[in-house]
């Protein structure tokens, strides 16, 4: 689960590099896409690509202690731990996954207008270890699938006045 969620970060990130002119193309290696990641501010999803890389040395000293006020808040930093190949349940002292579990109320993770933070918290307690047979996970798992839509896709907002029409961003996060 953790290479193909860091394979997909990746092949997210090096999208421009894929469709800029050939000439650019030759000059792509990982060694750059390495130096570029570096040389901008850290992220999780920073962090994700450079541990997907291999990458020996990975600044992330920003994950020690940072705050959330929502689920969304911890999902994130909970995936770039995991890539790291650390404890998101043992973290600093903090067990960041039963904090993320926190934020479950109404059968659902975080806020219930929205469906991305449901799909990224189920792929942060994945990554944390958690059990799929935990109530949290399951429950979670439930409010995804209760919000597909008949054409087998999903939307970011299930209730939202702009329409329910699926998009390609949310049904590939869940896919």
């Amino acid at each position: 689960m953790k290479k193909y969620l860091t394979s997909l970060l990746i092949t997210i990130l090096l999208i421009p590099f894929i469709f800029a002119p050939a000439s650019s193309q030759a000059a792509y290696s990982e060694a750059s896409a390495q130096t570029y990641l570096l040389n901008h501010s850290q992220n999780p999803w920073s962090t994700m690509a450079l541990a997907a890389l291999n990458t020996s040395s990975i600044p992330a000293d920003y994950l020690n202690n940072f705050s959330a006020g929502g689920a969304i808040d911890y999902e994130a930093p909970i995936l770039a731990i995991a890539a790291m190949g650390k404890n998101p349940q043992d973290f600093n002292g903090r067990n960041l996954a039963d904090e993320l579990k926190n934020f479950y109320a109404s059968n659902q993770l975080g806020d219930p207008g929205a469906i991305n933070d449901d799909i990224f918290g189920l792929l942060a307690l994945a990554a944390s270890k958690i059990s799929s047979n935990d109530p949290v996970a399951e429950g979670t798992k439930q409010f995804i699938l209760k919000h597909q839509n008949s054409d087998g896709g999903f939307t970011y907002d299930p209730r939202s006045s702009y329409g329910t029409a699926s998009d390609s961003s949310s049904t590939a996060w869940v896919v």
